[in-house]
């Protein structure tokens, strides 16, 4: 009696074990190159991503400084607001006064009229200044108007 455990001498067991072991052994080189082709695309995948993930970071930088200068430009245009609001005001004020000043005379009242020479050269001055705003500002209306139409006014 053999120690082989299959019976005496018989090889073709050995042969059935032999061609396993040799389609496993091909079965282990495709699953490996079938890996490694994975990782190739996940390499890839994970480059896209990156390359996604930095634009999308420059995206949020320029939507924070976007934001940022929204903020800026809305504060500078509420104090020109509020100082126009007052320089309505002061006009009003000034119509109203000269006005009277115009009636005192009329009436042979005498009047001083330093205050209002002064008022005359200030006057001249705000006059230039506003009208040099007001044509820096058409076009930097224009040109943010083009960059998206404001909403409809709502009734």
């Amino acid at each position: 009696m053999s120690d082989w455990p299959f019976g005496g001498g018989d090889r073709s067991v050995l042969a059935a074990i032999e061609t396993q072991l040799k389609a496993l052994t091909a079965a282990q080189a495709a699953g490996a190159a079938i890996q490694a082709a994975n990782t190739v695309q996940l390499n890839t995948i994970a480059g896209r991503l990156a390359a996604i993930e930095s634009q999308l970071k420059e995206i949020i930088v320029s939507q924070a400084d976007i934001t940022n200068d929204v903020t800026a430009i809305a504060g500078v245009l509420t104090s020109v607001q509020s100082a126009l609001g007052d320089v309505a005001t002061q006009a009003g004020t000034l119509v109203t006064d000269v006005t009277a000043i115009q009636a005192a005379i009329a009436a042979g009242n005498p009047v001083d009229t330093s205050g209002l020479d002064a008022l005359v050269t200030q006057a001249t001055a705000l006059q230039a200044q506003a009208t040099a705003a007001q044509t820096a500002l058409d076009p930097a209306v224009s040109s943010v108007t083009a960059l998206a139409a404001p909403a409809a006014p709502t009734a």
